[in-house]
């Protein structure tokens, strides 16, 4: 199964737009998201399916981490330079409130060091 699934996984995170550079995000909806970026002025590109963090983040993402949130605030990353993946679910609103951002930046540092 894991052979048939490698090739759609692997099309989903290879780069399909260029080298175009992603910002941040401007809210449309202040009650359910807030405006944010994701590590300011970091270089990121988009895939299909993720979020690419294209330069080292110490003591947190290597160079080509990936990762992706939903608005419910349920997140999730993998790092495979470190060869390392992990998610963090709650359901609340809004999206990227600060108290969940500090909750994940503990959460994602906690990881790194184990």
């Amino acid at each position: 199964m894991a052979t048939t699934l490698w090739p759609l996984f692997a099309a989903l995170l290879s780069n399909q737009i260029s080298d175009i550079e992603i910002g941040g995000l401007k809210t449309a909806a202040p009650k359910i998201t807030a405006t944010c970026e994701a590590f300011p002025g970091r270089k990121k590109t988009h895939r299909i399916a993720v979020v690419r963090v294209a330069e080292d983040i110490p003591g947190m993402r290597s160079a080509g981490l990936q990762f992706w949130a939903g608005v419910l605030n349920t997140h999730f990353w993998f790092d495979p330079k470190k060869n390392v993946a992990a998610v963090l679910l709650t359901q609340s609103l809004p999206f990227v409130e600060t108290r969940f951002l500090d909750a994940q930046e503990k959460f994602e540092r906690a990881v790194h060091t184990q």
